[in-house]
Formats: C-alpha cells, sequence, structure tokens
C-alpha cells in the first residue's frame, strides 16, 4: 500500500520499514491496548461499518496524516471494522472503485455498502 509522504515521513522517522513491521511493534501494541481499552468503555466495541459485534477488529486508520503518533490526534482518525468491512475498504472500494482511504472508510460507515448489499 502506498502511504501519502506525511504517513512515509513518519514511518522513516520511527525507523521502521513497513506498515507491517510497525504494526507489530510494542509502542503500537501498546497503543492499540490502550485504544480497544477505551473503545469497550465506551460501548464503541463493534464494527463501525456493518454494526457485528465480536471481540476480533481492525483499529482502521481513515487516513495515514496522523499515523504513528500514537496520540489524541491519531485515536480521531481511527475506527473500528471488522475484517469484511475492513477488507471491503481496501480491495473493493479504494482498488476497484478508486476511492481515497478516507471516501472509502466513510462509505462503509455511513452504511452505504450495507445498502448496496441488500438491493
Amino acid at each position: 500500500m502506498a502511504l501519502n509522504p506525511k504517513a512515509q515521513h513518519q514511518l522513516d522517522i520511527q525507523g521502521y520499514k513497513s506498515l507491517n513491521e510497525y504494526y507489530n511493534c510494542k509502542p503500537w501494541a501498546i497503543f492499540r491496548s490502550k485504544l480497544v481499552e477505551i473503545y469497550k468503555a465506551r460501548g464503541h466495541w463493534y464494527c463501525w461499518g456493518c454494526k457485528c459485534k465480536g471481540n476480533s477488529f481492525h483499529l482502521h486508520h481513515m487516513d495515514y496524516s496522523n499515523w504513528g503518533l500514537r496520540n489524541d490526534a491519531e485515536m480521531i482518525d481511527i475506527r473500528v471494522l471488522c475484517n469484511s468491512c475492513h477488507d471491503a475498504v481496501h480491495k473493493d472500494l479504494m482498488k476497484m472503485r478508486g476511492l481515497t482511504l478516507r471516501q472509502a472508510t466513510q462509505y462503509v460507515i455511513e452504511g452505504k455498502l450495507l445498502k448496496e448489499k441488500s438491493e
């Protein structure tokens, strides 16, 4: 996945070669755990796209402008998505339809993908 220049710069500054390397590092694991606790405490630990409930979700970035900061600004850009909705953002809406990451995420969260599937 190609990152925007700001996100790539942040990755470079932190010394990570890829997003996968970052998402497997200890600082992200700690930040992710804190986010999960916050979302669960607020009753937001469900897929924000299809509204399914469970325990295994992606903490999905709306865009990468605040990626890697591990602060409130990054938290604001994160949405909880199930595997199906997360795949739809990256594989269907972005690759197949040419939407930006933010546009594709918003499309799913607003329920437009669910509406399409039910028609």
